[in-house]
């Protein structure tokens, strides 16, 4: 006689044999999960050199210093702006970041934390009236560890990476409004720093060359491609104000170079009459060798070392004005002293008039110039905690007894119309 199968037997008999698949199944779904995990991270690495800093935390950062540092990302995060083909934004697709200062020995370190944003946002090719734009912006609001930023643990970090070109042109540093998952050939970068004190914000700009400061330090810093080229001058003392203006004497003799980076491009408007190219200036040397002064300036401080070429149409009496060189820098690197004090900044400034109806003498364009200008008058600005001293420069090799300083006189000696 048959074995009697009674019901509840079938029962655990599907029900066992459901639990082992379904466990088979939660197995598998874990595991390719986890393999899908760990193939949509990508890990990304950055470095630079601190510009300049404020806020209540400033004072950690010196200018100068080496900044290095990294950031991973989920690529597997939708754009929750997908109608939009120039911006992504990416909620929760930063995994954790940290940044280093190895000169101060300084580290801050977040990460994505329950219910706290660690976004990304990606910009592509954003359009203002001087310039077009890349932006890569990422954000997290969890500490996991690292310095007291003045005696407070930051509760949070924001690093914005930028590149910039004129208006014409589309920036490279992004393909798309995508997640980048490689080193990002940034112009300059903001690190935010976030305490119960305040903002703490550190700018950064790249590494130039191999010959900057720092440039091999780690090896994750990205060079950034520069075209160098040297320019001389040379000018008689004409004039000087300010307060060591008596450093300065009339009819010594003073000699230059200024070093400018000639692959940056124009930032500056659709103006064909002027141009002006940001971190373009690398440096200068000015020396007075009757007195025994030197001055030199390095790539870095306030006015993102720019260039600015104008040639302007207006016009007065008989001469057309406009043609101006001028370059700031703001990094000194040695020389002398005025009035026991550094001079934190130097710029130079080449200016000359041209004839009504002639051609232009100084430029030919608003390029960047890469040979000697045959300028009309140059201004070298010193900038103290008193004020700028300002040297006025005329044309010439040696002093010129008598050579009374003013409008007339430097505009007649260039053009040769005044008395002889």
């Amino acid at each position: 006689m048959p074995k009697r199968i009674l019901f509840s037997e079938i029962a655990k008999t599907k029900l066992f044999a459901g639990i082992g698949f379904g466990f088979i199944a939660f197995c598998l779904a874990n595991a390719i999960a986890c393999t899908a995990s760990e193939a949509v991270e990508v890990t990304v690495n950055f470095s630079g050199i601190v510009d300049h800093a404020s806020g209540p935390g400033a004072k950690q950062f010196r200018k100068g210093e080496l900044v290095t540092g990294s950031y991973k990302l989920d690529t597997s995060v939708l754009d929750l702006a997908p109608a939009d083909p120039n911006k992504g934004q990416y909620r929760n697709g930063l995994i954790a970041t940290t940044i280093n200062f190895p000169d101060s020995g300084q580290t801050f370190s977040h990460e994505w934390g329950p219910g706290l944003f660690a976004d990304v946002s990606v910009s592509k090719n954003l359009k203002f009236s001087s310039v077009s734009r890349d932006d890569v912006n990422i954000s997290a609001w969890h500490r996991k560890g690292g310095t007291l930023l003045d005696g407070i643990a930051p509760c949070c970090v924001e690093i914005g990476f930028s590149a910039s070109t004129n208006p014409d042109q589309i920036p490279q540093m992004l393909v798309n409004d995508s997640i980048p998952m490689h080193p990002l050939a940034y112009t300059y970068a903001n690190l935010h720093l976030g305490s119960s004190a305040g903002w703490t914000d550190v700018f950064i700009k790249p590494v130039l060359s191999p010959d900057s400061k720092n440039a091999t330090a780690s090896p994750e810093v990205a060079l950034l491609p520069a075209d160098e080229v040297t320019v001389e001058f040379s000018g008689i003392v004409e004039s000087a104000t300010g307060p060591h203006a008596n450093r300065f004497r009339k009819g010594e003799l003073a000699t230059g170079t200024y070093k400018l980076n000639k692959a940056v491009a124009n930032h500056g408007s659709r103006d064909p009459t002027i141009a002006v190219y940001n971190n373009a200036f690398i440096g200068a040397t000015v020396s007075f060798p009757g007195s025994g002064l030197t001055f030199s300036q390095g790539f870095g401080g306030a006015d993102y070392n720019a260039v600015t070429v104008q040639k302007s149409s207006r016009k007065w009496k008989y001469y057309e004005f406009g043609e101006h060189v001028s370059m700031t820098g703001g990094h000194r690197t040695g020389g002398s002293l005025l009035g026991g004090e550094a001079p934190c900044c130097l710029s130079l400034s080449f200016s000359t008039p041209t004839p009504r109806d002639d051609i232009d003498s100084m430029l030919a364009n608003v390029a960047i110039p890469t040979k000697r200008l045959a300028f009309a008058m140059i201004k070298i600005n010193l900038k103290t905690s008193g004020g700028y001293t300002e040297i006025a420069l005329r044309p010439g090799s040696v002093a010129k007894p008598g050579a009374a300083f003013g409008f007339r006189s430097w505009i007649e000696e260039f053009l040769g119309i005044g008395s002889k």
